[in-house]
């Protein structure tokens, strides 16, 4: 309201529009300018509007410049410093110092400040262990439950109960068709019959179509630096073989264990003396068989010191003899894989050189030589020698 020094009748106030507004008197005329005196009012949406009492006048609408107090546990009391808005409200914590099984829950807003112990629930994760969470600052920590009387002390999670371990008794039935049921009291199951020597290894069923498998030593070979070299054939069901060595009239020594089907036995490398071999293949089975002997002499291997062309279309061949042999073969080609061959006898161990003749001129001959032991009817042959060639020019 305008003041006036006498009792003006005052009519309506205008709003000049420049935060004042003025009134007339309508006895003396006389006219009063003054600024705008704005009540704020709370609109109940967070803001206030303030309204002149004597224009009516309206200040912009505007949020609320509040302050917190706290009201301890409860929550805090919000007020408006230019209204007359007021609340309670929940405090907005910030949960901090998470350890040791307590945190600190700071309101954002207000002053309040509280170390509290963590208030927790369960929750049991189905695999022997559960998980603890805090409902307030939401830490959690998984552990294994710890059981009393079956029932998890923590989280009431019920204890597995364990199966008893079962043993397996099995029994077999040939099913007539290439399989054999299994029956366990467990349960019952169809596999394939698995054969070893044309029996099945489980349930003794016979292998109507099984051909036997060929077993014994294919060769015995001397080597051509040490020892011997034994190969025998292999067998689909052998585990592993073991190769047995008689040397002369002595006892019988295992040589090898071994997977392989072939074996060079190195300490069997005395020149001209017999050596007996034989084999026993293992099967999976567990069962065993031997293979026939066989007889073989180590013989070193010759070396050949020269081939030289003589007149008359021939070759001059001389080698390092062997006491221990019965003699010699000498093969010759004109091609270095000594395809077309022929070969020349020599008998007599001691004997150290020879002559090929009817060579053709101009053609280049590949010589090697090796020696033979023999034993009644049999040839027992040391490994071929080293290769030398020549050219036949007169």
């Amino acid at each position: 309201m305008i003041a006036v020094s006498h009792a003006h009748e005052i009519g309506e106030c205008k709003d000049n529009g420049d935060g004042t507004h003025s009134a007339v008197c309508a006895g003396c005329g006389e006219g009063v300018t003054e600024a705008h005196t704005h009540e704020y009012k709370d609109n109940g949406d967070g803001t206030h509007t303030g309204i002149c009492a004597a224009c009516g006048n309206k200040t912009e609408t505007v949020a609320h410049e509040v302050s917190y107090k706290s009201s301890g546990k409860s929550g805090h009391k919000v007020s408006c410093s230019v209204c007359d808005y007021s609340a309670t409200e929940e405090h907005k914590l910030v949960y901090t110092n998470k350890d040791n099984g307590k945190h600190s829950a700071d309101c954002e807003l207000c002053t309040y400040v509280k170390t509290e112990t963590h208030t927790t629930e369960y929750k049991d994760n189905g695999d022997g262990t559960h998980t603890a969470t805090c409902t307030g600052c939401q830490v959690a920590e998984t552990a294994a439950h710890t059981y009393e009387n079956g029932i998890c002390t923590a989280c009431g999670a019920k204890e597995a109960v364990k199966e008893p371990e079962h043993t397996h008794s099995y029994t077999y039935k040939d099913n007539g068709d290439g399989t054999h049921t299994v029956t366990c009291t467990c349960g019952t199951t169809t596999e394939a019959h698995t054969f070893v020597n044309g029996v099945c290894s489980a349930c003794n069923a016979a292998d109507a179509v099984a051909e036997p498998q060929p077993f014994g030593i294919e060769s015995v070979a001397n080597a051509s630096k040490k020892g011997i070299t034994v190969t025998w054939f292999g067998n689909s069901a052998a585990k592993n073989y073991e190769l047995y060595r008689k040397a002369g009239n002595g006892k019988w020594t295992k040589v090898a264990t071994t997977t392989a089907t072939s074996y060079t036995d190195k300490k069997a490398n005395t020149n001209g003396t017999k050596y007996q071999y034989k084999v026993t293949v293992v099967y999976t089975s567990g069962s065993t068989a031997d293979s026939s002997v066989v007889t073989t002499y180590r013989l070193t291997t010759p070396k050949l010191s020269s081939v030289k062309n003589v007149k008359g279309k021939k070759l001059a061949v001389k080698w390092a003899k062997n006491k221990k042999a019965s003699g010699y073969e000498i093969e010759y080609a004109t091609g270095k894989n000594f395809k077309g061959s022929k070969v020349t006898n020599v008998s007599g161990g001691k004997k150290s050189s020879a002559t090929l003749k009817k060579l053709t001129k101009g053609k280049k001959y590949f010589v090697r030589i090796r020696s033979y032991k023999k034993s009644g009817k049999v040839k027992y042959y040391s490994a071929w020698s080293n290769v030398k060639n020549t050219k036949v020019k007169k």
